[in-house]
């Protein structure tokens, strides 16, 4: 027996990650299967259903803002078993930034990524024995590192935040782009 539920699946997070916007929600009790929307022109399009708590949507465009809600539905899928938030939950899409080149200066190691739309700044990590440390934070497309040691290799990562610097506001590649550095 699939019972009507008030209020449907509350949005509890929405995250720009590398792919695209992940979409999290509560999973109220009873219910089969959720149906993601997204806003569009005067209404709500279908972008999946899902039995799971989160869906990661790849359609998004960088510097672009997008509003979700979810609906729970059937497990047949053809009738609604909520309602949903009319509102929607809003977010602006930012995509990971991509290095373009790692370069050996006599300084350092000069990082150069491309521009991404609707970033207001960057920010620069390493890798050190498993974690990331922060390098330096830029509003342009290059910064050069004056910490490299000559024959040592290092893996850097972009992540673009807000313009205070306060909050991460894309995903990351993760793999990131390596460099073993020589001094010319």
């Amino acid at each position: 027996q699939e019972h009507q539920i008030d209020q449907g699946a509350a949005i509890t997070g929405l995250e720009n990650t590398k792919t695209g916007i992940k979409i999290s929600w509560e999973k109220p009790a009873g219910a089969a299967k959720y149906r993601l929307f997204r806003k569009s022109g005067s209404g709500w399009t279908k972008i999946a259903d899902t039995t799971g708590a989160s869906y990661t949507w790849t359609g998004a465009k960088s510097g672009t803002s997008y509003t979700f809600t979810v609906r729970c539905v059937n497990s047949a899928g053809t009738a609604f078993t909520s309602g949903y938030l009319s509102a929607g939950k809003t977010i602006r899409f930012i995509q990971a930034p991509s290095i373009s080149s790692l370069t050996a200066t006599s300084k350092g190691v000069k990082i150069s990524w491309k521009k991404v739309s609707g970033a207001e700044k960057y920010r620069i990590y390493y890798k050190y024995k498993d974690t990331w440390k922060k390098i330096a934070d830029s509003t342009g497309t290059s910064y050069t590192w004056t910490g490299a040691k000559s024959g040592t290799a290092y893996t850097f990562y972009i992540r673009c935040v807000s313009a205070d610097g306060k909050k991460i506001t894309s995903g990351v590649d993760t793999k990131g782009k390596t460099i073993k550095y020589k001094k010319p």
